[in-house]
């Protein structure tokens, strides 16, 4: 079933606030739909209830030891490749390749994938 409480970004400066406003604006132009499936916002609520402890979401996450050897990773950018982040009062080491802000997800866990099917059907769903 496709989740009615999909992610949409709200409050710009558009007014773009609700899937109605995005139906408005598919009367009049053709949209298109840009989906980054392999990472998440720190702001998202995955994320946000993963930090609270929700069990829901104990590996939705790509967790790494912070002393594990990623010597060999090589990739064009100068941040730390795992973020250190507070959950359920203990330090953290998170994959985040783009950036702090930006959780990379982790499709070994099968819920995950089928979260992300379930997203991928909503747009499909609002023929973008």
């Amino acid at each position: 079933m496709v989740n009615a409480n999909c992610p949409l970004v709200t409050g710009n400066k558009n007014g773009v606030r609700n899937w109605k406003d995005i139906e408005d604006i598919g009367q009049k132009f053709n949209l298109m739909f840009d989906l980054v499936a392999n990472h998440i916002s720190s702001e998202s609520k995955w994320f946000k209830e993963y930090l609270k402890g929700n069990p829901k979401y104990d590996d939705y996450f790509i967790s790494v030891d912070k002393d594990t050897d990623l010597s060999s990773v090589t990739r064009a950018r100068t941040h730390p490749l795992l973020t250190k982040f507070k959950r359920k009062g203990e330090d953290i080491f998170l994959w985040t390749t783009y950036s702090s802000d930006q959780i990379d997800i982790n499709f070994a866990n099968e819920n995950v994938l089928l979260e992300i099917i379930d997203v991928i059907l909503f747009y499909a769903n609002k023929r973008a």
